[in-house]
Protein backbone atom coordinates (compact mmCIF):
# COMPACT_ATOMS: atom_id res chain seq x y z
CA UNK A 1 0.00 0.00 0.00
CA UNK A 2 1.20 3.36 -0.60
CA UNK A 3 0.06 6.43 0.95
CA UNK A 4 0.62 10.27 -0.21
CA UNK A 5 0.90 11.96 3.17
CA UNK A 6 0.86 16.25 3.70
CA UNK A 7 0.75 18.67 6.31
CA UNK A 8 -0.45 22.11 6.89
CA UNK A 9 -0.58 24.44 9.61
CA UNK A 10 -3.81 25.79 11.34
CA UNK A 11 -4.45 27.46 14.48
CA UNK A 12 -7.30 29.15 16.00
CA UNK A 13 -6.99 31.52 18.90
CA UNK A 14 -3.92 29.91 21.72
CA UNK A 15 -4.03 26.57 19.96
CA UNK A 16 -1.80 25.39 17.14
CA UNK A 17 -1.79 22.22 15.71
CA UNK A 18 -1.21 20.29 12.01
CA UNK A 19 -4.30 19.11 10.20
CA UNK A 20 -2.80 15.54 8.30
CA UNK A 21 -4.36 14.47 5.29
CA UNK A 22 -4.14 11.30 3.90
CA UNK A 23 -4.62 10.74 0.07
CA UNK A 24 -5.37 6.81 -0.18
CA UNK A 25 -3.75 5.43 -3.05
CA UNK A 26 -3.90 1.55 -2.17
CA UNK A 27 -5.16 -1.06 -4.73
CA UNK A 28 -7.67 -2.00 -2.38
CA UNK A 29 -10.78 0.81 -1.49
CA UNK A 30 -11.30 1.58 2.05
CA UNK A 31 -15.65 1.22 2.47
CA UNK A 32 -17.13 4.71 2.26
CA UNK A 33 -20.50 5.23 3.87
CA UNK A 34 -22.87 8.28 3.01
CA UNK A 35 -21.81 9.86 -0.57
CA UNK A 36 -18.09 9.33 0.19
CA UNK A 37 -18.01 10.73 3.77
CA UNK A 38 -16.94 8.19 5.68
CA UNK A 39 -14.62 4.90 5.69
CA UNK A 40 -15.19 2.56 8.79
CA UNK A 41 -16.32 -0.15 10.51
CA UNK A 42 -19.93 -0.72 10.73
CA UNK A 43 -22.93 -3.23 12.31
CA UNK A 44 -25.89 -4.15 11.31
CA UNK A 45 -27.08 -6.02 14.02
CA UNK A 46 -26.35 -2.23 15.67
CA UNK A 47 -28.71 -0.52 13.72
CA UNK A 48 -25.64 0.75 11.74
CA UNK A 49 -23.23 1.73 14.34
CA UNK A 50 -20.17 2.48 12.57
CA UNK A 51 -16.29 3.40 14.44
CA UNK A 52 -14.98 5.79 11.63
CA UNK A 53 -11.58 5.53 10.65
CA UNK A 54 -11.62 8.06 8.17
CA UNK A 55 -13.07 11.00 6.53
CA UNK A 56 -13.38 12.15 2.74
CA UNK A 57 -12.60 16.16 2.39
CA UNK A 58 -14.33 18.20 -0.47
CA UNK A 59 -10.46 17.83 -1.91
CA UNK A 60 -10.39 14.47 -2.74
CA UNK A 61 -7.66 14.14 0.33
CA UNK A 62 -8.74 11.23 2.85
CA UNK A 63 -8.42 12.38 6.62
CA UNK A 64 -7.44 10.00 8.93
CA UNK A 65 -9.48 10.37 12.14
CA UNK A 66 -7.01 9.79 14.67
CA UNK A 67 -6.11 13.16 13.71
CA UNK A 68 -9.55 14.48 14.59
CA UNK A 69 -9.69 12.28 18.08
CA UNK A 70 -6.04 13.48 19.47
CA UNK A 71 -7.09 16.68 18.60
CA UNK A 72 -10.45 16.92 20.82
CA UNK A 73 -8.19 15.11 24.15
CA UNK A 74 -5.50 18.30 23.57
CA UNK A 75 -8.63 20.59 23.70
CA UNK A 76 -9.38 19.55 27.17
CA UNK A 77 -7.01 17.76 29.63
CA UNK A 78 -10.21 15.72 31.08
CA UNK A 79 -10.40 13.58 28.79
CA UNK A 80 -8.05 10.00 28.33
CA UNK A 81 -9.72 9.65 24.99
CA UNK A 82 -11.76 9.91 22.54
CA UNK A 83 -13.43 7.80 19.54
CA UNK A 84 -15.22 9.46 16.19
CA UNK A 85 -18.52 7.77 15.68
CA UNK A 86 -21.35 7.76 12.96
CA UNK A 87 -24.21 5.75 12.14
CA UNK A 88 -25.62 4.98 8.16
CA UNK A 89 -27.66 6.95 6.68
CA UNK A 90 -26.60 9.45 8.82
CA UNK A 91 -24.44 12.76 7.67
CA UNK A 92 -23.69 13.62 11.00
CA UNK A 93 -20.20 12.71 13.54
CA UNK A 94 -20.72 11.76 17.54
CA UNK A 95 -17.88 11.07 19.56
CA UNK A 96 -17.50 8.59 22.82
CA UNK A 97 -15.08 10.21 25.43
CA UNK A 98 -13.67 8.50 28.58
CA UNK A 99 -12.63 10.62 31.61
CA UNK A 100 -9.14 10.44 32.79
CA UNK A 101 -9.19 8.63 36.93
CA UNK A 102 -7.05 8.96 40.02
CA UNK A 103 -5.44 5.54 39.53
CA UNK A 104 -3.86 5.89 43.07
CA UNK A 105 -7.17 6.62 44.46
CA UNK A 106 -10.54 5.32 44.49
CA UNK A 107 -11.60 3.60 41.26
CA UNK A 108 -14.00 6.25 39.42
CA UNK A 109 -11.96 9.45 41.33
CA UNK A 110 -11.46 11.64 38.82
CA UNK A 111 -7.86 13.04 38.44
CA UNK A 112 -6.59 16.33 38.81
CA UNK A 113 -7.24 17.87 35.31
CA UNK A 114 -11.20 16.28 35.85
CA UNK A 115 -11.70 18.17 39.26
CA UNK A 116 -10.21 21.14 37.98
CA UNK A 117 -13.04 20.71 34.68
CA UNK A 118 -15.59 20.13 37.35
CA UNK A 119 -14.70 23.21 39.97
CA UNK A 120 -14.32 25.38 36.87
CA UNK A 121 -18.08 24.55 35.50
CA UNK A 122 -19.57 25.00 39.22
CA UNK A 123 -19.97 21.13 39.26
CA UNK A 124 -19.06 19.69 42.92
CA UNK A 125 -18.68 16.09 40.71
CA UNK A 126 -15.42 13.75 42.05
CA UNK A 127 -16.03 10.83 40.00
CA UNK A 128 -16.85 9.71 36.49
CA UNK A 129 -20.20 8.51 37.67
CA UNK A 130 -20.95 11.88 39.28
CA UNK A 131 -19.38 13.45 36.43
CA UNK A 132 -22.12 11.57 33.72
CA UNK A 133 -25.07 12.83 35.67
CA UNK A 134 -23.62 16.56 36.70
CA UNK A 135 -25.62 19.27 33.78
CA UNK A 136 -22.85 21.31 34.53
CA UNK A 137 -20.02 19.17 34.21
CA UNK A 138 -21.63 17.30 30.90
CA UNK A 139 -22.34 21.31 29.75
CA UNK A 140 -18.45 22.19 30.54
CA UNK A 141 -17.40 19.50 27.82
CA UNK A 142 -20.56 20.39 25.53
CA UNK A 143 -18.31 23.59 25.65
CA UNK A 144 -14.97 21.97 24.49
CA UNK A 145 -16.80 20.05 21.70
CA UNK A 146 -17.89 23.48 20.18
CA UNK A 147 -14.31 24.96 20.80
CA UNK A 148 -13.62 21.83 18.46
CA UNK A 149 -15.89 22.30 16.24
CA UNK A 150 -15.10 26.18 16.02
CA UNK A 151 -11.28 24.96 14.70
CA UNK A 152 -12.83 22.04 12.30
CA UNK A 153 -14.79 24.91 10.72
CA UNK A 154 -11.24 27.25 10.17
CA UNK A 155 -9.41 23.95 9.23
CA UNK A 156 -12.10 22.53 6.54
CA UNK A 157 -13.68 26.23 5.39
CA UNK A 158 -15.33 24.41 2.41
CA UNK A 159 -19.66 24.50 2.54
CA UNK A 160 -18.89 21.25 1.23
CA UNK A 161 -17.12 20.45 4.49
CA UNK A 162 -19.71 21.89 7.02
CA UNK A 163 -20.74 18.40 7.86
CA UNK A 164 -17.10 18.21 9.87
CA UNK A 165 -18.56 18.45 13.70
CA UNK A 166 -19.02 16.73 16.84
CA UNK A 167 -22.94 16.78 17.17
CA UNK A 168 -23.10 14.26 19.74
CA UNK A 169 -21.03 12.47 22.22
CA UNK A 170 -21.57 10.54 25.24
CA UNK A 171 -19.04 10.24 28.50
CA UNK A 172 -18.78 6.00 29.02
CA UNK A 173 -18.24 4.97 32.40
CA UNK A 174 -14.58 3.31 32.20
CA UNK A 175 -11.92 4.23 30.47
CA UNK A 176 -10.10 2.53 27.37
CA UNK A 177 -7.41 0.30 28.63
CA UNK A 178 -5.63 -3.25 27.10
CA UNK A 179 -6.92 -4.47 30.10
CA UNK A 180 -10.37 -4.38 29.47
CA UNK A 181 -9.52 -5.15 25.56
CA UNK A 182 -10.71 -1.45 24.26
CA UNK A 183 -7.26 -0.41 23.67
CA UNK A 184 -4.43 -2.14 21.12
CA UNK A 185 -1.11 -3.69 23.05
CA UNK A 186 0.39 -0.40 21.14
CA UNK A 187 -1.92 1.80 22.70
CA UNK A 188 -4.52 2.73 19.45
CA UNK A 189 -7.88 2.46 19.77
CA UNK A 190 -9.45 -1.17 19.04
CA UNK A 191 -11.88 -0.07 16.91
CA UNK A 192 -13.80 -3.18 16.41
CA UNK A 193 -14.45 -4.18 20.41
CA UNK A 194 -15.40 -0.83 21.38
CA UNK A 195 -17.90 -1.10 18.74
CA UNK A 196 -18.54 -4.33 19.68
CA UNK A 197 -19.14 -3.12 23.26
CA UNK A 198 -20.68 0.39 22.80
CA UNK A 199 -22.59 -0.01 19.63
CA UNK A 200 -26.11 0.06 21.26
CA UNK A 201 -25.01 3.96 22.76
CA UNK A 202 -23.91 5.17 19.18
CA UNK A 203 -26.98 3.91 18.07
CA UNK A 204 -29.19 5.73 20.56
CA UNK A 205 -27.07 9.12 20.16
CA UNK A 206 -28.63 9.30 16.22
CA UNK A 207 -31.94 8.51 17.49
CA UNK A 208 -33.41 11.29 17.57
CA UNK A 209 -31.25 12.54 14.01
CA UNK A 210 -33.20 11.89 11.32
CA UNK A 211 -31.38 9.74 8.62
CA UNK A 212 -29.75 12.07 5.88
CA UNK A 213 -32.63 12.36 2.59
CA UNK A 214 -30.00 13.40 -0.49
CA UNK A 215 -25.88 12.26 -0.25
CA UNK A 216 -23.72 15.41 -1.30
CA UNK A 217 -22.80 15.24 -4.97
CA UNK A 218 -18.91 14.74 -5.20
CA UNK A 219 -16.21 16.83 -5.53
Amino acid sequence: ETFQLFRRRASIGDSSFFVTKISLMADRKPFYLDGDRFCGLTSENLRGATAITGIKISDGSFLDIDELEKLIVQFCDALSHCMIVGRVGHDKLACLVTLKTAHEGAGLALDRAGLFLANKAGSDASTVISARKCPLFVKAVRLVMESVNQTFRYSFPSPRDEWIQISFFHILREEFSATNGMLQPNGTLNRPQILARFGHIVSDLFSHDPPATTAPAPP
